[in-house]
């Protein structure tokens, strides 16, 4: 009997049209953005975090869905939301340079950490996120950002292209899932035509935002695709988590000479930096070595077939 009721409702909902589905995500998604500015007003743990997560779903959602919502709204939302991501981008990074080189400075050998490593480590990342908060801040309080407020309300309200909402969710889902499941995998392919750089180091992290945005895409449409918009989302997280801890390694190379400066500035040692920095090309050639194994398993055609 259970059985039976598992799989109407799983008919039902497979029969859902793309606006009811669209209406629903959209208003939720508005409504995560809007709820977090109060916690990060107050600096709560990770809100800083989650509202770039909350950000990066909305927008993904925007972009990629824009053939069944409002393009003449959604688009310049789209960019808005591109901009308040990049203010959040200072001050979140500060947080992840100062806690993934706290835990790396820990592994090493007492002998290898001289001098106050952890607390110019700290007093750097903190003074850093000081510096992004109040760019944050500012950005709260302005009139850009209570204007993309309402304008966020006023869209949620009516995301849609009437002409386009009554149409089946799973054929434009499998179609979108489709056509980012491409877009990382051509964004890969240029990626791995680039020589070591920062080109190519560039071109890992839009492979990234692509997995990302695919990874969110096909969470929100598991409830009508299924378990294979399940095992596609697991896929592309696995991009965007290698790539992630790729990406953060490069922040952490990018800092650990400007914490060395600061250190000689007061007559620390700046040995353990160097050690740092080592143990970081280290890391980055461990995620080049198992990324084309990883990108190739979420690029497979079969993936999007059985949507």
């Amino acid at each position: 009997m259970s059985g039976n009721s598992d799989t109407a409702e799983q008919r039902s909902t497979a029969a859902e049209s793309i606006g009811a589905l669209l209406s629903d995500l959209v208003r939720t998604q508005v409504d995560a953005v809007l709820a977090l500015e109060g916690p990060v007003r107050q600096d709560r743990p990770e809100s800083v975090h989650d509202l770039r997560v909350a950000v990066r779903r909305l927008r993904g959602t925007l972009r990629a869905h824009r053939r069944s919502l409002d393009r003449d709204a959604a688009g310049p939302l789209a960019e808005r939301l591109r901009r308040l991501g990049r203010s959040l981008s200072d001050a979140r990074d500060s947080q992840v340079i100062g806690e993934l080189l706290a835990a790396r400075l820990a592994e090493l050998p007492r002998a290898e950490r001289p001098g106050p490593m952890g607390r110019r480590i700290s007093s750097w990342s903190a003074g850093q996120y000081r510096h992004g908060r109040h760019r944050v801040l500012a950005v709260l309080d302005g009139a850009e950002y209570t204007e993309l407020r309402g304008a966020l309300e006023r869209f949620a309200a009516a995301p849609l292209r009437p002409e386009r909402a009554a149409r089946a969710a799973r054929p434009e889902l499998r179609r979108v899932l489709r056509h980012e499941q491409k877009r990382m995998r051509r964004r890969t392919a240029a990626a791995g035509a680039l020589p070591a750089g920062p080109d190519r180091d560039r071109a890992l992290h839009a492979v990234r935002r692509a997995a990302k945005r695919a990874r969110y895409l096909a969470e929100a449409a598991e409830p009508v695709c299924g378990k294979p918009a399940r095992r596609l989302a697991r896929r592309m997280r696995a991009v965007q988590t290698l790539l992630g801890e790729r990406q953060d390694t490069l922040l952490t190379r990018w800092a650990l000479p400007r914490i060395a400066a600061s250190g000689h500035s007061h007559g620390e040692p700046g040995f353990g930096y160097g050690v740092l920095y080592a143990a970081g090309a280290a890391e980055l050639a461990r995620c080049d070595t198992e990324l084309p194994g990883v990108c190739a398993a979420a690029g497979r055609r079969r993936l999007a077939r059985r949507l």
